[in-house]
C-alpha cells in the first residue's frame, strides 16, 4: 500500500510484531508516540499472562460456592423444629415422613424443620430437600451447631424442640459419633441457657455409656444398639412383641390402612385384614380430663374408649411442679 507509512527504527518493528503475533491483526490505525505503545503492549501482556489466572481462580471460587443458606429466617408466627445431625438419606426420610404424618394435626404438619448439618447434603438427600412434599416444610442450614452465631442464625431458641439424629452406620467409630453428639448437646444447652429459654432437646446416641452423659443436657435419650438389642431379646420369649412396638410407634394414616383392610377383607383374609386395621393404632400422649379424677382405673379406661375409641393402658403421674406432664 503506497499510503501506508514505512516502519522506521526497531521500537516500532517490536510494536507491529507484538500486536500482530498476539492478536493476529494489523490496522493502519496506531499509536503516535512511544508512550501510547507500551501502554497497549503492558495491557495485551496483562490479558495474556496475569488476567486469565486471575479468571480461572474466581471461577473456582464461585464454583466452590455453597448453594445451600447459612441462616433460617422464618415467616411471623412461624413454628420449626432444628434437626441436627444425621444426614443419611434413610434416617431423614424416615424423620420426615413420621413427623409430617397427617395423623400428628395441622399444628405439627404446618411446622417447618430445620436441617442444620457442617457438611453439604449429598445427592439424594438433596433430592429429597427438593422433593415436593418438602420444598416448602424442609429447610437445610449450612453451619456449625457448637456455634452459638449460627445456632442463633437458625433461632434455636424459638425452635419447639431440637433432635439430634446418630448415624446407624457409624461402626467402629461409634464412640466418636456420640462424642461429638455429646459435645453438640452441651452446646446446645449453654446457648439455650445464655438466652434463657427452655427447648426440649431429643438425642440418639449409640453406645449405652453414653446415656448417662446424655441424660444431663437432653430431655429424652434413646440408644438405638440398646433397644435394637433388648428387642430382639424380647423377641425370643414374646413372639412378635418387636412388630407390635415397631407399628405401635409408627405413624401410618388411614388413606393406606384402609385400603389395605378392603383389599384383605375382599380377598377372605381375616387375619391380613385385622393386622392391616392394628397398623393405624399409635401411642399419644396426652392429659386426662379433670373429670376422671378420683376414677378407678378401669372405669377411666372404660369412659375413654366410649367416647373416643381410644385404649387407655398407662398413667403417669406428674411431678409437684411439673406443668408439662401430662
Amino acid at each position: 500500500d503506497k499510503g501506508a507509512k514505512e516502519i522506521q527504527g526497531f521500537d516500532e518493528a517490536f510494536f507491529f510484531i507484538a500486536v500482530s503475533a498476539i492478536t493476529g491483526l494489523s490496522s493502519d490505525i496506531e499509536p503516535d508516540t512511544w508512550f501510547t505503545r507500551g501502554i497497549v503492549l503492558v495491557v495485551m501482556f496483562i490479558g495474556i499472562f496475569w488476567l486469565p489466572p486471575r479468571v480461572s481462580e474466581m471461577l473456582s471460587l464461585w464454583q466452590d460456592r455453597s448453594p445451600w443458606p447459612a441462616r433460617f429466617d422464618p415467616e411471623a408466627n412461624q413454628m420449626h423444629v432444628l434437626v441436627i445431625g444425621d444426614l443419611e438419606y434413610s434416617t431423614l426420610f424416615e424423620f420426615l415422613r413420621e413427623f409430617f404424618c397427617e395423623d400428628h394435626g395441622i399444628r405439627t404438619v404446618n411446622t417447618v424443620v430445620v436441617v442444620m448439618s457442617e457438611l453439604s447434603p449429598g445427592k439424594e438427600v438433596a433430592e429429597l430437600l427438593g422433593d415436593p412434599a418438602y420444598v416448602n416444610r424442609v429447610k437445610f442450614v449450612l453451619g456449625s451447631p457448637t456455634s452459638f452465631d449460627q445456632l442463633a442464625d437458625v433461632e434455636a431458641e424459638r425452635a419447639q424442640a431440637i433432635f439430634l439424629l446418630s448415624s446407624k452406620a457409624a461402626g467402629g467409630s461409634a464412640a466418636k459419633e456420640d462424642a461429638a453428639k455429646v459435645m453438640v448437646a452441651l452446646a446446645v444447652r449453654k446457648f439455650l441457657r445464655a438466652q434463657r429459654t427452655h427447648v426440649p432437646i431429643y438425642a440418639q446416641v449409640l453406645l449405652p455409656e453414653t446415656t448417662m452423659h446424655m441424660e444431663y443436657l437432653a430431655e429424652h435419650v434413646i440408644c438405638i444398639e440398646e433397644l435394637r438389642l433388648g428387642l430382639l431379646a424380647k423377641s425370643v420369649m414374646v413372639p412378635g412383641f418387636a412388630s407390635l412396638l415397631q407399628l405401635l410407634t409408627s405413624s401410618i394414616p388411614g388413606t393406606i390402612t384402609d385400603p389395605l383392610v378392603r383389599a384383605a377383607t375382599k380377598g377372605r383374609k381375616q387375619w391380613l385384614a385385622e393386622y392391616a386395621q392394628s397398623m393405624a393404632h399409635e401411642i399419644y400422649a396426652t392429659r386426662i380430663s379433670s373429670m376422671l379424677t378420683g376414677a378407678k382405673f378401669h372405669r377411666a379406661a372404660q369412659v375413654v374408649f366410649q367416647r373416643t375409641g381410644a385404649t387407655l393402658f398407662a398413667l403417669r403421674i406428674p411431678d409437684r411442679g411439673d406443668d408439662s406432664a401430662g
